[in-house]
């Protein structure tokens, strides 16, 4: 009997079961034989490429699977095919330049300098979402009071990034909001939790705040500032399909030049902040980083047990980031907290520090 013509093209193997499409189709002859070999050896490496979904909803068992199960001369009749498998990003393709060139196109535009500006982007992964927003500020030489930042998980390199804004005077508090279920799995004592902590509430003051609670968004909020004036020059928000740490997938994000979504946004993110932040405030915090940062010489908020340091008659200038020429980094548990100082990075940048602006 002579099997019906498959309706759709086909794309694997044939499982003999009825309850399986056919993957690929049929090859006459030599073809044939090879492909039995090469089912063969996949059979008996136990490597079928099949997930265990793929195992339950077909009813079979691994175990006992053989060559008398498939049939490579017929195929079952169907309009469903596997999907063609998608292309993966090399990680040595996403990179940190590809960030900077994107913030650097949107600076010279101008498109998003008016308030009712907005921007679509549908982005192929090639960057890590968290260094565009780094690359962004810094491409615009942005003096931020309060970065607002909704992500269900981060990354070490995100840590670094955002540490990068403190230390160099972009971003004088960070917000950062994370999802329970990311928290509940990196608060162990070398977590990304703690990393956070030892890195970005290390820089004096209420510079940092961390809260966690039941969320899936994924929204920026954050409105730079005249640096003499003090008078907002803008108010952006940032939301879309990406987390801070998303890279190497297809992502859709827009950026709104719209001052009173960001004051919604930044609404209810305070709202949150206000009953599930993780950071006492007035409480001693860890160690700064033995390094030259402007911090070091800034006054600080008056505070109840010390007087605020008079401010340098000649601010040093931005210290350099932290990134190294090797960025990205790899992959790497984040390492315990030591008492270590790390190098003094070179002063470099263009812009004399700015003194805190009370919070709002």
């Amino acid at each position: 009997m002579t099997p019906a013509a498959p309706v759709a093209p086909a794309a694997g193997i044939t499982p003999a079961t009825p309850a399986v499409t056919h993957l690929v189709p049929p090859l006459p002859g030599a073809d044939t034989v090879a492909l039995e070999a090469e089912l063969a050896a996949a059979l008996a490496a136990g490597d079928l490429h099949l997930d265990p979904e793929d195992y339950q909803a077909c009813d079979l068992d691994p175990e006992t699977l053989s060559l008398d199960d498939f049939t490579l001369e017929s195929q079952l009749t169907s309009r469903y095919h596997a999907p063609t498998r998608s292309r993966i990003l090399h990680p040595h393709l996403v990179r940190y330049e590809n960030a900077q060139a994107l913030a650097a196109a949107l600076h010279q535009a101008g498109d998003l300098t008016q308030p009712g500006a907005h921007l679509h982007a549908v982005v192929n992964g090639n960057f890590i979402f968290g260094d565009f927003i780094e690359a962004w500020i810094k491409a615009n030489n942005w003096l931020i009071p309060d970065l607002y930042l909704a992500t269900l998980s981060y990354s070490q390199a995100n840590v670094d990034s955002l540490a990068n804004l403190l230390h160099g005077d972009y971003v004088q508090r960070l917000h950062l909001m994370v999802s329970d279920h990311f928290f509940a799995h990196e608060r162990h004592r070398h977590g990304l939790i703690n990393y956070a902590y030892q890195e970005l509430d290390a820089y004096g003051g209420e510079r940092f705040q961390l809260t966690v609670t039941v969320s899936h968004a994924k929204v920026t909020c954050l409105a730079p500032i005249d640096e003499v004036t003090g008078e907002p020059i803008g108010h952006y928000v940032l939301h879309g399909s990406a987390n801070l740490r998303s890279s190497a997938s297809i992502e859709q994000f827009a950026i709104e030049h719209d001052q009173a979504l960001h004051a919604f946004h930044t609404e209810w993110l305070q709202a949150l902040e206000a009953q599930y932040s993780t950071i006492y405030p007035h409480q001693p915090g860890p160690a700064a980083p033995k390094r030259s940062q402007w911090q070091q010489v800034q006054p600080t908020a008056p505070s109840t047990t010390a007087a605020p340091a008079p401010p340098s008659p000649t601010p040093p200038a931005r210290p350099a980031p932290r990134k190294s020429a090797a960025w990205p980094k790899p992959a790497a548990a984040p390492s315990a907290p030591s008492n270590s100082a790390p190098t003094p990075a070179a002063p470099t940048g263009d812009r004399a520090p700015a003194p805190l602006t009370p919070p709002p």
